[in-house]
């Protein structure tokens, strides 16, 4: 049975902002060839791996309904952010001056908080991690992550990111900020299972008698989201 991540876009005067992240694949990562075993015998690239592909695809991605200039200061110690939209009824940008948190490595020490006009609600016993894209190193912001329960509905909220330094310019309308993956709350426990010895030297085993493809043609399972 599909489930539905229903959700409400407050703000009627722009494009809606989320979509699948299966429609945001990265240019760069279609611009990879996969590794040729049989005619070049090379080891295999992330287009040979298909969990850095569900990566990129799982879930949904909040996208920017504008356009964000991004300018350094003329020291380059600090960043202005313009966006020109200045309500925050729509979307909109703050920083706080003091964060909380250490800093990532290479970005500007000034915490900037996406201010998202999207409200989500999902099924009973369901959460959501609300994340940076993942494997999109390349975007020019770190947004942090959190797991929001989703079950009861949730308003717009807060989600701080930081610019990473040497960036100057602009951040494209459609650009993908916060990628959303519902899951199913469960109770967990960590159990160690030496008997799966056998089980990994099987499929150690199997993966070697191929050059490619064993997993994804043997365990991988397709996800849907729409």
């Amino acid at each position: 049975m599909t489930k539905k991540i229903k959700y409400y876009f407050q703000n009627k005067l722009l494009n809606d902002t989320i979509v699948s992240a299966k429609s945001l694949i990265p240019q760069w990562y279609k611009d990879i060839k996969p590794a040729n075993f049989k005619k070049d015998n090379k080891h295999k690239n992330v287009k040979n791996c298909v969990p850095f592909l569900d990566a990129l695809s799982i879930g949904y991605m909040i996208t920017l309904p504008i356009d964000v200039n991004v300018l350094p200061t003329e020291d380059y110690t600090s960043v202005l952010v313009d966006y020109g939209l200045k309500d925050e009824g729509y979307f909109d940008i703050k920083h706080r001056e003091i964060p909380a948190i250490p800093f990532p490595e290479d970005v500007y020490e000034i915490e900037f908080i996406w201010r998202i006009a999207h409200s989500f609600k999902l099924p009973k016993g369901y959460s959501a991690l609300l994340t940076h894209p993942l494997n999109r190193n390349d975007l020019p912001f770190v947004s942090l992550s959190g797991v929001i329960d989703l079950d009861e509905g949730m308003p717009k909220g807060n989600f701080p990111f930081y610019i990473k330094k040497g960036f100057e310019g602009k951040i494209p309308m459609g650009t993908p900020i916060i990628q959303v993956i519902p899951f199913k709350r469960e109770s967990w426990k960590l159990e160690e299972d030496n008997s799966m010895a056998e089980l990994d030297a099987k499929y150690h085993f199997l993966t070697n008698r191929v050059n490619n493809g064993w997993y994804k043609n043997n365990i991988w399972k397709r996800k849907s989201f729409e």
